[in-house]
């Protein structure tokens, strides 16, 4: 219990799921957290995230069942920054590409961020819980911006 508490007052603002080189094509979300008011940034708000491996597959990790994951810490601002890899869709499905957001300790899942350009997209548009996030190549790196109203 004390390593966990140790752990998440080490949080920052950045996660890094998959570090350079990570095997696919490199992926950075990013954008601001707010309040029910949708004005209010929620500051120090913990986030986890996960997602598939870019053949859609959730790789088992010794501290993890959710394959590639992290935690943050909503800054001052409450900004936040996801630095990872694009995920692939699950084989064989129609959902598309996306990464889990949970809050904790909550586990309550807040969004899926799918993808624009995600073909497989159209499936879910208009669903609940899926935020469409416009993606844009530049300088070898996807990006992305999502911002969250806590609920």
């Amino acid at each position: 219990m004390l390593a966990a508490i140790l752990l998440l007052s080490t949080l920052t603002s950045t996660m890094q799921i998959a570090p350079p080189p990570g095997g696919g094509e490199r992926l950075v979300i990013s954008g601001t957290m707010f309040l029910a008011d949708g004005r209010t940034p929620a500051r120090g708000v913990t986030l986890f995230a996960y997602h598939t491996n870019t053949k859609g597959v959730y790789v088992k990790r010794d501290d993890t069942p959710y394959g590639l994951s992290g935690r943050l810490k909503t800054d001052a601002n409450g900004r936040y920054r996801i630095e990872t890899i694009r995920p692939g869709g699950y084989p064989g499905r129609r959902d598309p590409a996306h990464i889990h957001l949970v809050l904790e300790p909550s586990k309550a899942h807040i969004d899926e961020i799918v993808f624009d350009d995600d073909p497989r997209t159209e499936s879910i548009r208009g669903k609940r819980g899926y935020a469409i996030v416009k993606v844009v190549k530049r300088n070898g790196v996807w990006t992305g911006t999502h911002n969250i109203t806590l609920r």
